[in-house]
């Protein structure tokens, strides 16, 4: 996993090799195995979970702020998705005729995999759910074959997640607060991360998963969730739209795997982690899976966290094979989900060719949307 280094400066009070040798021990804390899983969380949630990071609305039931509305709030219509405390511009209202100018990397070739049917052509396509501008940034073949499709599938349904239920879901117990779990030292990093954007009184309440996701908003470019316009799009084009999981069935997940520890080792390397997102992101808008793929599926973090893994991506990408092969038989059908799930071993490009269906990356500038031989 990519790292970025930290240039210590050292002066002529550094010579005692006692000191050097503890600085070098220091540094192999730091920056040994437990480095990259520190910077894990945020970058799973880009490519792992859609609805959490889509879910919250503006809208406060009662008069009471929604958790982590103003930091999830967007320029968008729909009035949903992430945001940072620094507002970079919006995006255009999603499903709108406004012509939108596109940005340099929507040249590049996109995650999205060509399978052909006798019923006709379906596309597996990885989103990067956060962080990046669909509307501006992913190369326009994909928007073709989205229209070209009649039963659009993506992980949850991210545009009726109801503000209340997830509000309740993200909340810890009554006897619990999360400044106590924390203790004082991360508590105020973690406010002054994300305070000017949710009150300490709401932030108290927050289980550690729903803290990570609210960390993970401030570290990248505020826009419209990418599944949400996928979302908007299908169904203004007037498509079947299904839903591989419910919230409940994300909800679960998080609690089970999104510890108090992980939240700590978040807080402690959110400069690393935001490094961590940006190469992610990078990797993604070049359409590099294999860069993607390194960064997520790292040896060590993979040896340190394998329940991570486990219960983020290898049984969510089991569970759903059965629906995604029933509606790519059925063919000309547009699945749309974390890049992530596409990746490595277990991964749905995986799992479909150990069925005997074999996706193929398409190409850039092929007329006919062709495809490259299977490469993930």
């Amino acid at each position: 996993m990519s790292t970025l280094m930290r240039d210590d400066q050292q002066g002529p009070q550094d010579a005692n090799p006692n000191t050097v040798d503890q600085q070098r021990s220091a540094a192999k804390r730091r920056n040994g195995a437990p480095r990259s899983s520190r910077r894990l969380a945020a970058a799973l949630l880009v490519v792992a979970f859609g609805l959490a990071l889509s879910a919250c609305k503006d809208t406060p039931p009662d008069g009471q702020p929604v958790p982590g509305a103003s930091a999830t709030a967007t320029a968008a219509e729909s009035a949903q998705g992430a945001a940072s405390a620094a507002a970079m511009g919006s995006t255009a209202p999603t499903g709108s005729n406004t012509a939108v100018a596109l940005d340099p990397a929507a040249g590049a070739r996109p995650l999205l995999w060509v399978i052909p049917s006798d019923q006709g052509t379906s596309y597996l396509f990885g989103t990067m759910h956060l962080g990046a501008d669909a509307e501006r940034q992913l190369n326009p073949i994909v928007w073709e074959k989205l229209r070209a499709a009649t039963s659009f599938i993506m992980e949850a349904d991210v545009g009726s997640a109801n503000p209340l239920t997830m509000m309740k879901a993200a909340m810890l117990p009554a006897d619990q607060s999360l400044d106590t779990l924390l203790g004082p030292v991360l508590w105020q990093k973690l406010v002054k991360q994300v305070g000017g954007a949710v009150p300490e009184i709401a932030l108290k309440r927050f289980k550690p998963w729903f803290a990570v996701v609210t960390i993970t908003q401030t570290l990248l470019p505020p826009g419209t969730p990418m599944d949400l316009v996928f979302q908007q799009k299908a169904k203004a084009q007037g498509k079947e739209l299904l839903y591989l999981e419910e919230l409940d069935d994300q909800i679960k997940i998080f609690d089970e795997a999104m510890t108090v520890a992980l939240l700590k080792d978040t807080i402690n390397e959110m400069g690393k982690e935001k490094q961590q997102l940006l190469d992610l992101q990078t990797a993604y808008l070049k359409g590099d899976p294999k860069g993607a793929e390194k960064l997520l599926f790292d040896p060590a973090d993979m040896k340190k966290y394998p329940k991570l893994y486990e219960v983020f991506f290898y049984r969510r990408n089991a569970a759903w094979m059965p629906l995604i092969e029933k509606h790519i038989k059925q063919g000309k059908t547009f699945i749309a989900v974390g890049a992530g799930h596409l990746l490595g071993d277990k991964g749905l490009i995986d799992l479909l060719i150990k069925k005997g269906i074999h996706p193929k990356r398409i190409r850039v500038g092929s007329k006919g949307g062709g495809a490259a031989a299977p490469k993930r």
